[in-house]
């Protein structure tokens, strides 16, 4: 009986060997895990509080020994709604990768951005593809929270091999609860929070923002008005501060200010009051007189409204964005009626008529004034006025630029240039005065010619 014992024995160790000989390796593996710091499978931020911002933790683990280098990515697939189906404005979900949580690769998003419905890029491995972890952040920001309920949403992450090939997904489930207390709601004249202005437009010309609250109890709210930087066009050149003006509509049982059209100032309390729930209406406009010195271009920049009770700040934003057309304009008056000379005799004495000539224009280019006259001076009969004895002069009554008529000088019939503007191309008004001087030979009647003025781009 021994003796067999320790045969059988020899033979099952034989066959443990023969086994592990024989062994087939295993395939290359790449898997993605993705594991919120406080535990859990899903990111739950409970119940927000309005007073800060709540921020969790993720752990996302790759492993790979494929060899490949490859990449991780993440898209907010599903938005992050309520009971209801209201949904959260995408600025609600932040989201930024901590510096230093990888240990090889490149790491992106390591600023504050909004969370989006397309795929971001979050991590770019090392050329070989080693394992590796990062650790982002997410946070919810109460004062882009305009409803209350319970909201859940989801994430979804992409592990992709750079060079093609099959990929790996992981999701994760996000929830959160916002209590039914102080909430804020925006409407805007173009949109939830936008509002264009176009000065040709007569429903353009004006616009509005609504900014309605509820939830109050009894505390003093305060509505702050702030904008760090007025619109600017696609140079970062800012709109003209007398062009753009605000106003808030009256509104019974609280203080507003700025009831009546008022330039834009760095910040300014607009409204004040303890009602527990109200709409304040902020109007915006134009300044047409402004608006002709105003270059053209399409300017935009942000107002911030911050909604303010015992320690307590709500932050909204309202998008302007101001089109202003171009303008390059000549209109012609004549201040004593048509420049028309009539009974000239030889021995009248000398007849001046005076032309304005102004120039309106946005372009910031400079310009010419030219005047040409088709035909020269002839009474009724037919009778032609010596050149020498019709001349002219050009004066600059507003704006900056050069005359080539600074003194009196024979009118010239072919195509001339009368005025050069300045090098930032300012509108101008001009004053052209016409002399006809009578002379002995002269053929008695009523002289008279046409006159065109044009502008021409320098």
């Amino acid at each position: 009986m021994f003796i067999r014992k320790i045969k059988t024995s020899i033979v099952f160790i034989l066959f443990l060997v023969i086994s592990a000989f024989f062994c087939v390796p295993s395939e290359a593996t790449l898997s993605l895990s993705v594991s919120p710091i406080r535990g859990g499978s899903s990111l739950r931020f409970g119940r927000v509080d309005s007073a800060q911002i709540a921020n969790q933790e993720v752990r996302i683990r790759v492993t790979s020994d494929q060899g490949e280098q490859y990449q991780i990515y993440q898209s907010m697939v599903e938005p992050l709604s309520n009971e209801r189906g209201e949904i959260l404005r995408p600025a609600a979900l932040g989201t930024y990768s901590i510096t230093g949580s990888n240990s090889m690769g490149t790491l992106y998003l390591q600023q504050m951005t909004t969370m989006k419905n397309v795929d971001d890029l979050l991590y770019t491995s090392n050329g070989t593809g080693q394992s590796d972890s990062i650790t982002t952040v997410y946070a919810i920001d109460p004062a882009q929270i305009d409803a209350s309920g319970r909201f859940s949403g989801k994430i979804l992450f992409t592990l992709r091999p750079v060079s093609g090939g099959n990929q790996v997904q992981a999701f994760l489930d996000v929830f959160l609860e916002v209590p039914e207390d102080f909430k804020v709601q925006t409407q805007a004249s173009t949109g939830r929070d936008l509002v264009k202005l176009t000065p040709k437009s007569l429903t353009g010309a004006e616009g509005y923002f609504k900014i309605s609250f509820s939830g109050n109890v009894g505390e003093d709210l305060g509505i702050y008005q702030e904008i760090d930087q007025l619109p600017v066009d696609e140079t970062g050149k800012e709109i003209g501060k007398d062009v753009l003006h605000f106003f808030v509509e009256p509104a019974q049982e609280a203080e507003v200010q700025y009831t009546t059209p008022t330039a834009f100032t760095k910040r300014a309390q607009i409204y004040l009051s303890k009602k527990p729930n109200d709409n304040v209406i902020v109007h915006y406009l134009l300044n047409e007189e402004a608006l002709l010195k105003q270059k053209a271009g399409v300017y935009k920049g942000q107002v911030k409204y911050s909604l303010e009770r015992k320690g307590v700040i709500k932050t909204v934003f309202l998008n302007l964005e101001i089109l202003i057309d171009p303008v390059f304009q000549i209109e012609v008056t004549f201040p004593e009626g048509e420049p028309r000379f009539d009974n000239i005799l030889p021995n009248s004495p000398p007849q001046i008529k005076e032309t304005v000539v102004e120039v309106k224009t946005n372009l910031s280019k400079p310009y010419l004034i030219i005047q040409k006259i088709p035909a020269p001076l002839a009474n009724e009969k037919g009778g032609t006025f010596k050149e020498q004895f019709f001349d002219m002069k050009v004066e600059a009554v507003e704006g900056s630029g050069k005359s080539s008529f600074g003194e009196f000088s024979p009118v010239p019939q072919e195509e001339k240039t009368i005025f050069q503007s300045g090098p930032k191309g300012e509108p101008c008004k001009v004053k052209v005065l016409y002399r006809l001087k009578p002379y002995p030979e002269m053929d008695a009647g009523n002289y008279l010619t046409s006159i065109v003025y044009s502008l021409g781009e320098i």
